[in-house]
């Protein structure tokens, strides 16, 4: 019971400083990326959790948080073996994305037979992946990591009533992400690579208002996004709007990366209130960058 509530009590701390971290977003720019100082907050924190890089005499970890259309959001800390008391004169965490890097001098302290670092709260841009680094006297260690080693995936997405699209599925690039997203027109059909990728799930033409949709999950495992959609369309008796609409679903799928990707959309459509029937499944593969 005890260590549940550890347990507990340490995943609100962790909850505590991602808010902390989107809380400073809003006053830097986004290309930028941030770290937090946690000091010693996380000291016990679920072990299982940690990804690990090192040796015997020392070690790198990383604990994985979030993983948005915008941020990687994630925890580095460190530890270093030494039976005597030393001095360790240097000790950084770096973090490489894109081409730029963020740089972090954690607070180091004794506990028992090892040196420790406070937990340092990193929100950095999601460019597919980044690289961690530790650099200490005589220790160096490396972490990657890229969406697969993140439990939480959450992506962004706009429903819009017209788009001037046939039903299907189309996939856009845009050099920023959705929060800065300004027009659908602006949408390019060449992606580059370092373009935020924009899902596109288009419910064709209609003579009325009131059409539109709903994004239920967005799941991805590998290079393949698995993507749950319902149909919704406004009950016999409602009083519509006569004018043609085009609504669609419109997903940051973030920045991807060089490679192949492939969507597969399970569409569904709600007949009730509780009730919704299977449609179709549509699926579509593209590259990056567009050829």
């Amino acid at each position: 019971m005890e260590k549940k509530v550890v347990a507990v009590v340490l995943t609100a701390l962790v909850v505590c400083g991602i808010v902390l971290a989107y809380t400073h977003l809003l006053y830097k720019e986004r290309e930028k990326a941030i770290a937090i100082g946690l000091k010693r907050i996380l000291s016990e924190f679920p072990q299982e959790k940690w990804i690990r890089s090192g040796t015997r005499s020392y070690c790198l970890e990383v604990l994985p948080i979030a993983f948005t259309s915008e941020k990687m959001v994630f925890i580095v800390r460190a530890w270093f073996f030494s039976p005597k008391p030393s001095n360790l004169k240097t000790v950084v965490f770096r973090v490489y994305y894109e081409d730029k890097v963020v740089e972090y001098k954690p607070e180091v302290y004794r506990q028992g037979i090892y040196y420790k670092t406070e937990a340092v709260l990193f929100t950095v841009p999601s460019y597919g992946k980044v690289l961690v680094k530790l650099l200490a006297d005589n220790a160096v260690a490396e972490i990657t990591l890229t969406h697969e080693h993140f439990i939480i995936i959450e992506l962004n997405y706009i429903v819009v009533q017209h788009t001037n699209l046939e039903e299907g599925i189309y996939v856009r690039g845009y050099p920023k992400p959705l929060t800065e997203f300004k027009s659908f027109k602006d949408l390019s059909e060449k992606i580059s690579e370092n373009d935020h990728v924009y899902l596109i799930v288009a419910r064709g033409f209609k003579s009325t208002g009131g059409y539109t949709l709903i994004v239920d999950s967005i799941k991805r495992k590998g290079n393949t996004f698995y993507i749950k959609v319902t149909y919704i369309n406004p009950p016999p008796e409602t009083i519509v709007i006569q004018v043609i609409t085009s609504p669609a679903a419109i997903i940051d799928l973030g920045v991807l990366g060089k490679g192949e990707y492939k969507v597969v959309v399970t569409i569904f459509e709600k007949i009730n209130a509780t009730t919704s029937i299977f449609l179709k499944k549509v699926e579509k593969t593209f590259r990056i960058p567009s050829p």
